[in-house]
């Protein structure tokens, strides 16, 4: 039988430093903290532990006898594992600091360490590869499913596979819920007998609470919120957009502005987003892309909003964003709560009725986030990339790269935007 590798440890370090004084005293530290620590005495044997046992992050010298911290971090950089690399070396020099930061390593850090220093650093390396770990199955996953664009041609042979009794179903139980629940129209209908029974009749009319008054107030906001959202749609559906040649830079830069002005939303149920490094090559990165920027955003803040609302209670939001040979991608990706099919995720087969109008899969509404609750928000996001020459597709992910949680289902939206071929 072939030899079968050992599976990394949960925070698992190697360390490659050819002075042993050093090592032991990072070695204690780090293992004080929780952390399972490899130690090498120099870069040949830091390779070979690491080709045995792979590892999330290398702590390594520059200067050590046989193989260097630099031959190190250029054979590590190929590696498929692709771990995050720190360096530590009392080496000050500008430039030599500046070639070794250029080769792709997190952090450097001057000797004599300083631990809280370390520490801070060692942390935030670990929830760097825990993202890279997850892009690196989004991006696997995405070449399995070959998701094409979506257009309506695609939409419609998906419903003809269902049979009309269950697209009805669906279609009219949703439009039941949405007006039906405590927000806009279906308060507003459930006033009326309220009011006719508490009103108290008087010489030129009624007198009515001021309690009702301001519920009544509520729920007529709520409606007028609601056909502004209808209004939106069509405006977008039946207007020009103006769109403007930007880069995929500028375009990210927007995307967090974006997360700023959510983020108290995003604290409701310590639902963190976590930015992914993105993925571009020289070649991609002198690549523009037309777009609305203002309505991007909406679209993005939906997406947000979505995921915030349906995910489990503290855990992150991912953002990727990487280039194809097409189109600029933008993920976002949740871990699901249960929907009302009693499942995780997006059920098979409805991965494209969820952009349909009054489509929803969850039959609660949360007020906690002042959202209208009737299902066409994802319906908007939808419209908008329509109107940008871009598409959208939501699809489950198995996410592996939590150890100790194991397999864990997740949902990704992927939005494309096509490389621009000439000014607008």
């Amino acid at each position: 039988m072939p030899e079968q590798k050992n599976e990394e440890p949960v925070n698992s370090i190697l360390l490659a430093e050819d002075d042993e004084i050093t090592a032991t005293i990072i070695i204690k530290y780090l293992e004080q903290r929780g952390y399972n620590v490899q130690w090498a005495m120099n870069g040949r044997i830091a390779l070979e532990k690491f080709q045995k046992n792979p590892v999330s992050l290398v702590i390594t010298d520059i200067y050590m006898p046989e193989m260097d911290g630099t031959e190190l971090i250029d054979l590590l950089q190929k590696s498929n594992r692709d771990p995050v690399l720190l360096v530590i070396s009392g080496e000050q020099d500008v430039h030599v600091v500046l070639d070794i930061v250029r080769r792709g390593v997190y952090d450097y850090l001057v000797k004599p360490v300083n631990k809280d220093e370390l520490a801070f650093k060692v942390e935030k390396a670990f929830e760097i590869s825990k993202i890279r770990e997850t892009t690196r199955k989004v991006m696997h996953e995405r070449e399995i499913l070959h998701t094409q664009k979506v257009d309506w041609q695609s939409w419609k042979d998906a419903v003809l596979k269902r049979t009309n009794e269950k697209i009805d179903q669906n279609l009219f139980s949703n439009i039941k819920t949405s007006f039906s629940q405590s927000g806009g129209f279906g308060g507003l209908l459930s006033l009326v007998p309220l009011l006719s029974a508490q009103s108290l009749p008087e010489k030129d009319g009624y007198f009515i609470s001021s309690e009702l008054v301001k519920i009544l107030q509520n729920q007529a906001d709520t409606a007028r919120r609601t056909f502004d959202q209808f209004d939106q749609i069509s405006d977008i559906i039946n207007s020009r957009f103006e769109l403007k040649e930007l880069s995929s830079a500028d375009i990210y830069d927007a995307l967090r502005k974006v997360y700023e002005d959510v983020f108290e939303l995003s604290q409701i149920d310590s639902h963190p987003v976590q930015f992914a490094e993105p993925q571009f090559t020289r070649q991609t990165l002198g690549q523009n892309f037309a777009v609305h920027i203002p309505y991007l955003k909406v679209a993005f803040r939906e997406l947000l909003v979505n995921a915030f609302r349906y995910s489990k209670p503290k855990t992150h939001i991912l953002v990727m964003m990487d280039h194809d040979d097409k189109n600029l991608h933008i993920s976002v990706i949740n871990t699901p709560n249960q929907n009302r099919f009693a499942s995780l995720g997006v059920p098979d087969g409805y991965e494209k009725l969820v952009f349909e109008p009054f489509f929803r899969l969850h039959g609660t509404v949360d007020e906690r986030y002042s959202t209208l609750d009737i299902g066409i928000g994802l319906t908007l996001v939808d419209r908008i990339l329509r109107k940008m020459n871009g598409s959208i597709v939501v699809n489950n992910i198995t996410d592996h790269s939590d150890l100790q949680a194991g397999p864990q289902i997740k949902v990704q939206f992927d939005t494309r935007l096509p490389i621009s071929r000439g000014k607008k």
